[in-house]
């Protein structure tokens, strides 16, 4: 891999002061494939694989050690499969002839890919978050399901609630439980007493 003081000093040799590719493969000592490259891209590409690596000893197994780790996920973390567990498995069990770091890289690469992943959430000062729900309420003697949606900014110091039927952001809050100043974020609650009893 080049430098990128390189890929310059080659870039203005040839595009600014116009040296010529054969010359400038000269005075680097680089091939003209690779003055070229660097003519066309102006900072190292890097590698990209091209197409996902084949792993014919493992194959045959992906089947067996996915439903391992599929099983993993309803016991506890103490007693879960370890990559060098579920090796000896596929070794005695199946008669698999491979190596650890095989069975291994596929079980790492199974659980990268298979992780839960968590986005925090950052709101600059003018949006909002909004998030909805479902409860029963009694309006005037009357069960009604509401549905009631809440905001919550950051910027402002309370968090207006609403919901379907018009009730009032104080009510509904104490209905649901939910609290007004911190945002009312979704639960499905059913609370049967009639709003001032």
């Amino acid at each position: 891999m080049y430098r990128v003081e390189l890929y310059a000093r080659v870039r203005w040799a040839c595009l600014a002061e116009g040296m010529s590719v054969r010359e400038a493969s000269l005075v680097f000592g680089l091939h003209r494939d690779t003055v070229r490259k660097m003519l066309a891209y102006s900072v190292p590409p890097g590698y990209q694989r091209q197409s996902p690596p084949r792993r014919p000893k493992d194959e045959p197994y992906t089947g067996v050690i996915d439903a391992i780790l599929e099983g993993d996920g309803r016991v506890p973390r103490k007693r879960r499969h370890m990559a060098k567990r579920i090796f000896e498995r596929l070794r005695d069990e199946y008669g698999f002839d491979g190596k650890y770091t095989i069975v291994k890289d596929y079980v790492r690469e199974h659980r990268r890919q298979t992780q839960e992943m968590f986005v925090p959430l950052s709101h600059s000062p003018g949006q909002d978050q909004c998030d909805f729900g479902e409860a029963v309420v009694i309006i005037g003697g009357a069960v009604k399901t509401s549905s009631p949606w809440a905001t919550a900014a950051p910027s402002r110091p309370t968090s207006p609630c609403q919901g379907q039927h018009g009730l009032e952001a104080v009510q509904l809050a104490w209905l649901l439980r939910w609290p007004v100043t911190t945002g009312c974020m979704g639960l499905v609650v059913a609370s049967r007493t009639p709003i001032g009893t």
